[in-house]
């Protein structure tokens, strides 16, 4: 048995995972990278003294997961102990998902062994020569250098979907990811309440798990550029996206999503016009110039 378990795959190639953990990044990278490493039986590095420092939307994040707590490594000089202590280097493969890689993390990442980054926004030449393989997973704004690999079928497509078009919106979802630091999610709550609408937030305090396979149940989605549109879009639901950044702004206008300011929440009138386009609308999505992204 134990030798069975030294040819096992993971243990002969094993994989680490590097999120980006900064505040005011959200959770996302760090779901991603969490999922994957539970389906691989992946590494996961925190960018973390120990367990105790995480913040509680990651600590909470973990408890539900099944990864081991021996696959979790905290803090960069546990890390480097470990590359120290091997004559080659310790992964197989490194897979950041640090939304705009940094030369410090590059070259870091490159010692512990083969790099791949997921939709990195990083440019910069000298950088990107460190990292061996670039794969471009959800529609991003055009940067100046190329993927290695682009394919969004990776976006994982909920199992389940609506029945029927949403022909009048009376529920919806808030998820303006795990921080949500600009307080969309109140703005949202507060000017869908005066139309009527009732509303489910998703944050910190309020998680729901395995979240893609519970949007088909609302039918207005709102949240901000990232995976949970595209999800909504596949699982029948309306969406709307907010914009908590300019770069979201640009991105989400890009694929055809509407996108709302801070400003815009103030107008109720301009809302409620939007919410009878969507209803009014034969088609689930908004914009079905992207078949693509179906």
């Amino acid at each position: 048995k134990v030798i069975e378990a030294c040819n096992l795959d993971f243990v002969k190639n094993p994989i680490l995972f590097m999120p980006n953990t900064k505040k005011g990044k959200g959770t996302g990278h760090f779901r991603r990278c969490l999922s994957l490493a539970e389906e691989l039986n992946g590494f996961l590095f925190l960018d973390f003294n120990n367990k105790t420092e995480l913040p509680e939307h990651f600590e909470k994040l973990l408890e539900t997961s099944n990864v081991w707590d021996e696959n979790l490594i905290f803090g960069k000089e546990n890390l480097k102990k470990l590359a120290e202590n091997q004559s080659e280097k310790p992964f197989s493969l490194v897979i950041l998902d640090s939304f705009v890689t940094s030369k410090e993390k590059a070259d870091f990442a490159s010692k512990l062994g083969k790099v791949l980054s997921l939709d990195d926004g990083q440019e910069n030449l000298e950088i990107l020569s460190k990292i061996n393989f670039l794969l471009d997973i959800i529609p991003s704004s055009k940067l100046k250098r190329n993927p290695n690999w682009k394919n969004c079928d990776f976006i994982l497509k909920p199992q389940n979907k609506k029945t029927e078009k949403v022909s009048k919106i009376k529920t919806g979802l808030i998820s303006i990811g795990g921080e949500d630091p600009a307080g969309f999610t109140n703005l949202l709550k507060i000017a869908l309440g005066k139309l009527g609408i009732k509303t489910t937030t998703v944050d910190v305090e309020n998680p729901i798990p395995n979240l893609k396979e519970e949007l088909y149940k609302y039918d207005l989605i709102l949240t901000h550029y990232g995976f949970t549109a595209f999800e909504a879009k596949a699982a029948g639901s309306k969406v709307i996206l907010v914009a908590t950044t300019k770069l979201h702004k640009t991105l989400a206008k890009s694929e055809g999503f509407i996108c709302l300011e801070k400003k815009d929440l103030k107008n109720l009138k301009k809302l409620k016009e939007i919410i009878e386009i969507l209803e009014s609308e034969n088609s689930q999505n908004q914009n079905d110039r992207n078949p693509q992204h179906n």
